[in-house]
Formats: structure tokens, C-alpha cells, sequence
């Protein structure tokens, strides 16, 4: 979808870029965040995408998920991981009520202010994707296809060099952009990456 924008495509491949080579965000409790946080938006493609990467380099399984999703306190990570976890949901889903103490908890389970930071900037992302997703990309008799139609698999590729390279041995790519082949009227799903 973001393809549209090679320039937006290009920040948003840097910004995946980074978080992938984060020195204190792994990539599990990366996954976990989009995951809840894409359950809670309804925002099926990232669902199905963390769902998948959860599985094949977490190693979780359909019952660990369904019970990460019904209670965050279940996830699978160090205490320290999961602090920040619960917080990241706490900011998505009321942030007014975030408090200074909040943070100094984490400060004390050792995250610096960036961690912190880097990691609610993360979860609430999910949120303006899952809003765009829903405006541009629509089902329809079964498929889906995009309302752009200049989207082009170019654009993309030229932005994503090396990406799939942080998950060894794992065919996948991992964005929020995805891939539409032009169509005359509009244009259809073809991948996502």
C-alpha cells in the first residue's frame, strides 16, 4: 500500500530497518506488540502476518496466542519484556492514563527513555496503519484488491534491500507495504511484504 509514496515507502523500510537491528527491542516482543495491538484495531493483515512470524520464529503455538490475546500477562518473555509490553498496551489503549511512575518502573527494569520511547512509538503506529489499510484495501468476493493504481512492486524493492535478512532461514518479509498489480479500474493484490 505504501508503495503509492516511494518516499513514505522509503522512511517506513528505514524505520522497519531499524527496529530489526534494535539493540534492546527483540524482535519476539516487537512481534507480540503488533500483534495485540493489530488484534485490538481488527487489523487483520498485520494479525495474520505477526500471527505467522510468531509461530515460525517464536515457536508459539494457536492456543499460546489465543491466550496472549485474551490476558498480555501471559506472554512468553523475561519480566522485564513484559512490563514493557503491558505498557506499550497501556499507552495504545489509554494513554491519558500513563504516569511518570510508569516510566520509572521501566527505568528500574532497566529500559532507557528511547527503549521506551521506540517501543510505544511502535505499538501506536499500528494504529495509523491499520486506519490506512481499511481505507485503501478492500475485500471483495473473497479477494483484495487496492484503490491506488499506481503501486508498483518497483518502488518497493528499491526500498527494501536486505530486509528479509533479520530472521535467517524464514522466507518472509517483513513491512506494512504490500504489493498491487495494476489493473485497468484498480488494482489487485498481488503480495504482501
Amino acid at each position: 500500500l505504501m508503495s503509492v509514496s516511494p518516499e513514505l515507502t522509503e522512511l517506513q523500510s528505514g524505520i522497519i530497518r531499524h527496529y530489526m537491528t534494535h539493540e534492546k527491542l527483540d524482535m519476539g516482543l516487537l512481534a507480540m506488540i503488533r500483534y495485540l495491538v493489530a488484534s485490538e484495531e481488527g487489523y487483520k493483515f498485520c494479525v495474520n502476518m505477526n500471527t505467522g512470524l510468531l509461530k515460525m520464529a517464536g515457536g508459539m503455538t494457536d492456543e499460546e496466542l489465543k491466550a496472549l490475546k485474551e490476558n498480555p500477562e501471559n506472554a512468553p518473555l523475561e519480566e522485564f519484556q513484559k512490563a514493557l509490553l503491558l505498557f506499550v498496551l497501556k499507552v495504545v489503549k489509554t494513554p491519558e492514563e500513563v504516569t511518570e511512575n510508569d516510566v520509572e518502573s521501566l527505568r528500574q527494569l532497566g529500559w532507557s527513555d528511547k527503549d521506551i520511547f521506540e517501543a510505544a512509538f511502535h505499538g501506536t503506529s499500528m494504529i495509523g496503519a491499520s486506519k490506512l489499510y481499511k481505507a485503501f484495501v478492500k475485500e471483495e468476493g473473497g479477494s483484495r484488491y487496492g484503490l491506488f493504481q499506481n503501486t508498483l512492486l518497483k518502488g518497493i524493492a528499491l526500498s527494501l534491500p536486505g530486509i528479509n535478512t533479520a530472521f535467517k532461514g524464514l522466507d518472509m518479509v517483513i513491512s506494512h507495504s504490500e504489493v498491487f498489480l495494476r489493473q485497468p479500474g484498480r488494482a489487485s493484490l498481488l503480495g504482501s511484504i
